[in-house]
Protein backbone atom coordinates (compact mmCIF):
# COMPACT_ATOMS: atom_id res chain seq x y z
CA UNK A 1 0.00 0.00 0.00
CA UNK A 2 2.90 2.23 0.96
CA UNK A 3 4.13 2.34 -3.29
CA UNK A 4 0.88 2.49 -4.39
CA UNK A 5 0.03 5.65 -2.16
CA UNK A 6 3.72 7.27 -3.34
CA UNK A 7 2.80 6.77 -6.52
CA UNK A 8 -1.11 8.14 -6.39
CA UNK A 9 0.93 11.06 -4.15
CA UNK A 10 3.00 11.11 -7.44
CA UNK A 11 0.73 11.33 -10.02
CA UNK A 12 -1.92 13.91 -7.81
CA UNK A 13 1.56 15.84 -8.13
CA UNK A 14 1.74 15.93 -11.80
CA UNK A 15 -2.17 16.43 -12.24
CA UNK A 16 -2.23 19.55 -9.81
CA UNK A 17 1.06 21.01 -11.47
CA UNK A 18 -0.11 20.59 -14.72
CA UNK A 19 -3.52 22.05 -14.38
CA UNK A 20 -1.90 25.27 -13.06
CA UNK A 21 -0.93 25.80 -16.17
CA UNK A 22 2.83 26.42 -15.49
CA UNK A 23 3.67 27.57 -18.60
CA UNK A 24 1.90 30.95 -19.07
CA UNK A 25 4.43 32.50 -16.39
CA UNK A 26 7.57 30.62 -17.60
CA UNK A 27 6.79 31.65 -20.63
CA UNK A 28 6.31 35.56 -19.41
CA UNK A 29 9.51 35.12 -17.58
CA UNK A 30 11.32 34.54 -20.78
CA UNK A 31 9.55 36.71 -22.68
CA UNK A 32 10.24 39.63 -20.71
CA UNK A 33 14.00 38.28 -19.88
CA UNK A 34 14.51 38.27 -24.27
CA UNK A 35 12.70 42.05 -23.75
CA UNK A 36 15.27 43.19 -21.16
CA UNK A 37 18.45 42.07 -23.27
CA UNK A 38 17.01 44.05 -26.31
CA UNK A 39 16.81 47.02 -24.53
CA UNK A 40 20.21 46.40 -22.68
CA UNK A 41 21.51 46.31 -25.82
CA UNK A 42 19.52 49.09 -27.31
CA UNK A 43 21.54 52.16 -28.69
CA UNK A 44 18.47 54.10 -29.68
CA UNK A 45 16.88 54.08 -26.01
CA UNK A 46 18.47 56.60 -22.80
CA UNK A 47 19.50 55.45 -19.87
CA UNK A 48 16.72 56.70 -17.66
CA UNK A 49 14.12 55.11 -20.21
CA UNK A 50 16.28 51.75 -19.90
CA UNK A 51 16.51 51.97 -16.12
CA UNK A 52 12.38 52.74 -16.22
CA UNK A 53 11.46 49.75 -18.36
CA UNK A 54 14.09 47.35 -16.45
CA UNK A 55 11.76 48.06 -13.32
CA UNK A 56 8.87 47.16 -15.02
CA UNK A 57 10.59 43.57 -16.17
CA UNK A 58 11.62 42.91 -13.18
CA UNK A 59 8.48 43.50 -11.77
CA UNK A 60 6.55 41.32 -14.27
CA UNK A 61 9.32 38.58 -13.60
CA UNK A 62 8.90 39.01 -10.60
CA UNK A 63 4.93 38.66 -10.44
CA UNK A 64 5.52 35.26 -12.87
CA UNK A 65 7.71 34.13 -10.64
CA UNK A 66 5.81 33.87 -7.12
CA UNK A 67 2.94 32.37 -10.29
CA UNK A 68 5.35 29.41 -10.71
CA UNK A 69 5.88 29.31 -6.85
CA UNK A 70 2.46 29.17 -5.86
CA UNK A 71 2.10 26.77 -8.54
CA UNK A 72 4.40 23.92 -7.06
CA UNK A 73 3.24 25.08 -3.33
CA UNK A 74 -0.29 23.99 -4.44
CA UNK A 75 0.77 20.72 -6.34
CA UNK A 76 3.01 19.91 -2.99
CA UNK A 77 0.35 21.02 -0.91
CA UNK A 78 -2.21 18.48 -2.29
CA UNK A 79 -0.12 15.43 -1.93
CA UNK A 80 0.63 16.67 1.66
CA UNK A 81 -3.39 16.49 2.41
CA UNK A 82 -3.70 12.84 0.98
CA UNK A 83 -0.48 12.10 3.00
CA UNK A 84 -1.57 13.32 6.49
CA UNK A 85 -5.00 11.58 5.68
CA UNK A 86 -3.36 8.07 4.99
CA UNK A 87 -0.52 8.03 6.17
CA UNK A 88 0.64 10.34 9.76
CA UNK A 89 -2.39 8.25 11.75
CA UNK A 90 -0.49 5.35 11.78
CA UNK A 91 3.20 5.36 13.19
CA UNK A 92 3.59 1.97 11.27
CA UNK A 93 2.75 3.30 7.99
CA UNK A 94 4.98 6.49 8.92
CA UNK A 95 8.12 4.40 9.13
CA UNK A 96 7.02 2.33 6.21
CA UNK A 97 6.38 5.82 4.34
CA UNK A 98 10.21 7.00 6.02
CA UNK A 99 12.03 4.04 4.40
CA UNK A 100 10.06 4.12 1.16
CA UNK A 101 10.95 7.74 0.57
CA UNK A 102 14.80 7.11 1.47
CA UNK A 103 15.23 4.01 -0.70
CA UNK A 104 16.59 4.92 -4.38
CA UNK A 105 15.16 2.04 -6.14
CA UNK A 106 11.67 3.54 -4.74
CA UNK A 107 12.43 7.22 -5.63
CA UNK A 108 13.43 6.09 -9.04
CA UNK A 109 10.54 4.19 -10.18
CA UNK A 110 8.29 7.08 -8.59
CA UNK A 111 10.57 9.03 -10.92
CA UNK A 112 10.11 7.29 -14.00
CA UNK A 113 6.34 6.05 -13.40
CA UNK A 114 5.61 9.40 -13.32
CA UNK A 115 7.32 10.21 -16.29
CA UNK A 116 5.76 7.27 -17.97
CA UNK A 117 2.73 8.49 -16.92
CA UNK A 118 2.81 12.23 -18.37
CA UNK A 119 4.14 11.19 -21.54
CA UNK A 120 1.12 9.03 -21.90
CA UNK A 121 -1.09 11.48 -20.82
CA UNK A 122 0.25 14.15 -23.28
CA UNK A 123 0.08 11.26 -26.39
CA UNK A 124 -3.98 10.40 -24.69
CA UNK A 125 -4.66 14.15 -24.94
CA UNK A 126 -3.42 14.71 -28.18
CA UNK A 127 -5.33 11.98 -29.81
CA UNK A 128 -8.34 13.32 -28.56
CA UNK A 129 -7.71 16.66 -29.81
CA UNK A 130 -6.58 15.40 -33.25
CA UNK A 131 -10.53 13.57 -33.38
Amino acid sequence: MTYALLLVMSVVFLEVFVRTKPEVPARSILRTSQEAWDILRSSEIDEREKEKKMRYGSLAILKATLSLTGALLLAVLVPAILYLIAVQPSPVRRELFAEALTSIPVLVVMVVVTLVYALGRSVFRERLRSR
